[in-house]
């Protein structure tokens, strides 16, 4: 009994510290590092190969057996994920088609065929992952922030943007859809994993909405179905895979 209350009292002693070093803002990120540098069953490898910050990662569909990341050196990398980390001396696929300016999204067609990137330069890049040429591009108005590839069919994706719009776009079509219109930027978009027919979508002023693509809001002003979750500036919006949470984060520049 009496070891164990020593070891409360300075457990309470070591959060009081923490606290006062650190203060309430950086705390929970501190107790974080300290779980992580302890956990004896995690395994890391830093991948240093970009030459800047790097704005995008995501995983391909299913197996999740790439990893695509994105900066602002302009280049889209894969990665195979399993000789990323048995293999020290692995080194990634690098696309063939630069982009003009920095990389801010990235996402995997439902088929994992084809790698999606778009950013600063107003334009998407449909990477052929088995031959690492460009398959096609889409120049759009402004600068895109997140872009998501539809779960099921291939062919389609959806762009947000700085003037505030959600794109629908179908790469069997020449024609983009608009399925969201706001004043001003949109910074997140992703398709409900489980009803493809909604997505949810992220604005710096009114924060996350959920959408029903069949019920898309026009340039005419007519109003989609939509649900207010939050409204906070500056988010970016996730669901998860049964479709259900919309969680969103307030952004932070990191470099």
């Amino acid at each position: 009994m009496t070891t164990a209350r020593t070891n409360k009292s300075h457990n309470i002693y070591a959060y009081c510290k923490l606290l006062q070093n650190t203060g309430s803002d950086n705390l929970a990120h501190t107790l974080r590092q300290k779980r992580f540098q302890s956990c004896k069953n995690l395994y890391k490898r830093d991948l240093i190969v970009h030459f800047g910050c790097v704005n995008a990662l995501e995983f391909s569909k299913k197996n999740k057996e790439y990893l695509a990341s994105g900066g602002d050196d302009k280049r889209v990398l894969l990665w195979n994920v399993g000789e990323t980390l048995m293999n020290p001396n692995y080194k990634p696929t690098a696309m063939e088609t630069l982009h003009i300016s920095n990389i801010f999204c990235l996402d995997f067609t439902a088929d994992n065929q084809y790698l999606l990137s778009s950013g600063n330069d107003e334009q998407v890049i449909v990477h052929d992952i088995e031959t690492r040429q460009e398959s096609c591009a889409y120049m759009k108005e402004k600068s895109i922030f997140a872009i998501s590839a539809h779960p099921e069919l291939p062919t389609l994706f959806l762009t947000a943007s700085e003037d505030g719009k959600v794109s629908l776009t179908d790469m069997r079509m020449s024609n983009t859809n608009c399925m969201a219109d706001y004043s001003s930027a949109l910074h997140g978009v992703m398709f409900n994993p489980t009803e493809p027919m909604l997505f949810a979508s992220a604005n710096s002023n009114e924060g996350a909405a959920l959408w029903d693509i069949r019920k898309p809001k026009t340039y005419n002003g007519v109003t989609s179905i939509w649900f207010p979750i939050l409204q906070r500036e500056n988010h970016e919006c996730s669901l998860q895979q049964d479709g259900v949470l919309a969680v969103c984060a307030q952004t932070k520049a990191s470099c």
